[in-house]
């Protein structure tokens, strides 16, 4: 899981793409627990550490992706409004609270993929306290006063992308996978209330489930 596997008597590197666990940010535990402490009341969030998993349970991703296709798109309805709009409130005042700690979110703008894998982004993190995204188009997120650091506007959806990153993915320093994923959804999840957490839920746990374990990669 650090990146050093043994195979007999043989010690060998495990390349950085295919780690379960990468070096995490150390700073990321502190930030996570001050947002946690300042809004516990107020969004009725629990103190607890992240607990990292190692597997998966692939029945239950199947019958998640299965759900997330039938869902329907009904952006009007009064539920799923009213989650989407917590969902984007305090998705902001956690980007504030990661800003405040002095990190750094640039819209990407090369060719192919800002990182070759969860590690390149997470020493970047670490080490430079920055973190490029993709921009990102979503009819229910909104676009807000915040802008990148060359001044480039971001959207609600944006904000997500780099905080679900930050928190979900920086503090254990789990990958891409579908069980870095998971990892990802597990601990960030616990930083929305519960009415946030349906729609954050859906826009991970729902949407990775979908993209690992829909019925269309299903055979021997």
């Amino acid at each position: 899981n650090e990146g050093v596997r043994n195979v007999g008597d043989v010690v060998s590197q495990v390349p950085a793409g295919s780690r379960l666990f990468n070096n995490p940010n150390p700073e990321t535990s502190g930030v996570a627990s001050n947002y946690i402490a300042n809004n516990r009341k107020k969004l009725n969030l629990q103190e607890s550490e992240p607990i990292p998993v190692t597997d998966i349970n692939v029945e239950n991703s199947k019958s998640i992706a299965d759900a997330f296709d039938k869902m329907k798109h009904l952006p009007e309805d009064p539920e799923v409004k009213a989650a989407y709009q917590a969902m984007a409130k305090e998705t902001i005042d956690q980007f504030k609270e990661v800003s405040n700690s002095g990190y750094k979110v640039e819209i990407y703008e090369g060719d192919g993929e800002p990182y070759a894998n969860s590690d390149e982004m997470i020493k970047d993190v670490r080490d430079n306290k920055h973190m490029y995204i993709f921009s990102t188009e979503n009819p229910l997120l909104a676009p807000t006063e915040i802008v990148d650091i060359k001044g480039k506007p971001l959207l609600v959806n944006d904000l997500f992308r780099f905080v679900h990153d930050f928190f979900g993915h920086t503090e254990l320093g789990n990958g891409f996978g579908p069980i870095g994923e998971e990892n990802a959804w597990l601990n960030h999840s616990r930083m929305y209330s519960d009415q946030a957490r349906r729609a954050m839920t859906t826009e991970t746990r729902g949407q990775n489930s979908w993209v690992n374990f829909n019925r269309e990669l299903r055979n021997p």
